[in-house]
């Protein structure tokens, strides 16, 4: 018995057929392989939109809605109060936006680290607000003691709210810059494995032909012909999906992340130059840490290339320029000797001077962000709609690849019995 089983497997028809099923399961297996690299990319790109980007949206306007907050803080003080209905409308506008977007960020599966930052913003925001409306309590009652309770709201922005929103801005922006940077990869590994099953077919087509002195089986033909449509499909539509992946990260991604920072950093400087005027008693670190920003925001502003936002960063540029010499004009009057009414007009005109010029740059910046983000999402979404129909479609073609295949041996098979 066992020599027979022997016999048999040396046998052609044994032959034929262990060929058939390897062939046969290696257009399964392709097509299983390409649908699953087609559905995979789909929903991490389907993800990316719906869930990543719009959550480093949202950690961007927190620390944008939080920087505001603090510097129509300081603004109201210099005013002349923190009474003031415009001035007080806007702050409140920004920690609500704040408190909301606070909110929005907080997903329960994020690790440990990035959950402490959220609880630090969450937790710290009522402490800051609660500081401030001692401050302005006590400023429209006439104490002085208000703007020492304002450094202390700011201190505790600057120094601890601010950087844990940054962080957490940073983290989630990290997240869509790994997943866009998968996005611009071919599916190689699928097409390796869709050309050797070429191959493989190719090699079977040519041994049925010589094992059985006959022209070559049409079956096989179609099988082959169904893993060229699958393999052509494949390159386009992940060749494609690469392309507008590139697109997004080159256009959207990275130029987005750069105007992102450009604005951080202009809030930044923004809240040094205003805490500098309410604490002319210490002005040294103010003084540092504006020219350190404000370098930060140049610097970034004139690597600037992307085309996508570059007309809102030449009005952003502007703006800087005449940003910067409002703030050497400020500081001219700052550091002009003794305060007295007519100095504190000149800061005050001064001031409003520098708030216009940076309200210009913000609200270039602003734009820039959305203009690039959609284009990222634009891009991204593209990306994905050419991976349409392609899982479905692998599986079909893979399946009915191995069937002709079947059907090619099986003849072949039943002559030797």
């Amino acid at each position: 018995m066992v020599g027979s089983d022997r016999e048999f497997l040396r046998s052609s028809p044994a032959r034929l057929l262990g060929v058939a099923t390897v062939v046969a399961a290696l257009c399964l297996a392709t097509g299983a392989m390409a649908g699953l690299t087609a559905h995979t990319r789909q929903n991490a790109l389907d993800n990316l939109l719906d869930e990543t980007e719009p959550l480093a949206y949202t950690t961007q306007r927190l620390y944008v809605a939080l920087s505001m907050a603090d510097a129509s803080v300081g603004s109201a003080f210099i005013a002349g109060g923190l009474g003031q209905p415009i001035l007080r409308e806007r702050y409140l506008q920004a920690i609500g936006e704040a408190a909301a977007d606070a909110a929005i960020a907080i997903r329960v599966d994020d690790p440990p680290e990035i959950r402490q930052l959220q609880r630090t913003v969450a937790t710290e925001l009522p402490v800051y607000t609660g500081v401030v409306e001692t401050a302005r309590a006590n400023n429209r009652s006439g104490n002085p003691v208000g703007v020492a309770y304002l450094a202390e709201a700011s201190a505790l922005m600057q120094q601890t709210i601010l950087p844990a929103a940054r962080q957490l801005h940073e983290h989630r922006a990290d997240s869509v810059a790994v997943e866009a940077e998968r996005q611009r990869r071919l599916p190689v590994a699928a097409l390796i494995v869709l050309g050797g099953t070429l191959i493989a077919l190719t090699a079977a087509q040519l041994y049925l032909t010589r094992r059985s002195r006959r022209l070559i089986s049409p079956w096989l033909v179609a099988a082959t012909t169904l893993l060229v449509v699958l393999f052509g499909w494949l390159t386009i539509a992940g060749t494609m999906s690469a392309v507008y992946g590139r697109r997004a990260v080159q256009q959207g991604t990275t130029p987005l992340g750069e105007l992102t920072e450009c604005r951080i950093y202009a809030q930044h400087a923004r809240s040094n130059e205003t805490l500098k005027i309410l604490l002319p008693d210490v002005t040294a670190d103010y003084d540092t840490n504006f020219t350190n920003d404000f370098d930060q925001l140049t610097d970034r502003l004139n690597s600037y290339r992307a085309q996508a936002g570059a007309d809102q960063v030449a009005r952003a540029k502007a703006a800087r320029d005449r940003w910067a010499a409002a703030h050497r004009r400020l500081n001219d009057v700052i550091s002009g000797g003794i305060v007295d009414s007519s100095r504190l007009a000149a800061i005050g005109a001064q001031y409003a001077a520098v708030t216009v010029e940076q309200a210009v740059l913000d609200d270039a910046l602003a734009v820039g962000i959305a203009e690039t983000r959609e284009r990222s999402r634009h891009d991204f979404h593209v990306a994905a709609r050419w991976l349409d129909l392609l899982t479905p479609a692998a599986a079909v073609l893979g399946i009915a690849a191995a069937i002709a295949v079947a059907a090619g041996f099986t003849p072949r098979i039943r002559e030797y019995q």
